[in-house]
């Protein structure tokens, strides 16, 4: 868009941004220098869609070489949500909270290897009651299994305009719309500052957002 003429124009706009990472000079998370003693994170989720979570024991896991803890649900101080539009997504599956996709995060293993942490991933000990996934939306639509209340919008008499329309047609129609799919590393960075609080390095488009997150959960 030509700014001055409002008119579309062949002319490109350059990021600021474009020349470093083409020459290959922007410093991404993984190229940050860590400090001493740093922790590596493991978030182990659920390998069902859906399904309830009964029991689970960390113990096994807990006790494995490297292994400083393993967070639950039960060690959020704050409240276990972060959702940046609705807040209906638990960020850590409490034990009888129902999973409602394959990949639901349920705990995280810190450990002083990420190799530790995924190793000791699996010996944790965990009880599900897998449950009918539902794969469609008219499927949803039948079971009036809603993630939350469905938003209805009235404007005006549909019936009266459609009773004295002179013409009328009868369907159905589908829209194709979806979700874009992040392919880049999620990651970040918390250091606990001396004052008190952390600071954090995020992959992120919406820093504010994780940092409402972060403060929320603790």
């Amino acid at each position: 868009m030509n700014h001055t003429t409002g008119n579309m124009t062949e002319d490109k706009f350059i990021q600021y941004r474009e020349a470093a990472h083409l020459a290959g000079q922007t410093r991404y998370l993984p190229d940050l220098e860590l400090y001493e003693g740093t922790l590596r994170g493991y978030a182990v989720s659920s390998p069902y869609a859906h399904a309830r979570l009964i029991e689970m024991d960390t113990s096994g896991a807990l006790a494995f070489p490297g292994v400083v803890a393993v967070v639950t649900a039960n060690d959020i101080p704050g409240p276990n949500t972060m959702a940046p539009i609705i807040d209906d997504e638990p960020c850590l599956l409490p034990v009888g909270g129902v999973c409602s996709y394959m990949g639901h995060v349920v705990c995280l293993v810190a450990a002083d290897s990420l190799e530790n942490a995924k190793k000791a991933a699996a010996l944790i000990q965990w009880k599900w009651e897998v449950l009918p996934p539902v794969l469609s939306v008219e499927k949803s639509m039948d079971n009036k299994d809603f993630l939350f209340e469905p938003l209805h919008l009235i404007r005006g008499n549909t019936r009266e305009a459609m009773e004295k329309a002179p013409f009328r047609e009868k369907g159905s129609l589908q829209a194709g719309g979806q979700e874009h799919y992040y392919f880049e590393p999620q990651s970040a960075y918390a250091v606990p500052r001396h004052q008190g609080g952390f600071f954090i390095r995020a992959s992120t488009q919406s820093p504010s957002d994780n940092q409402r997150f972060a403060a929320s959960l603790l």
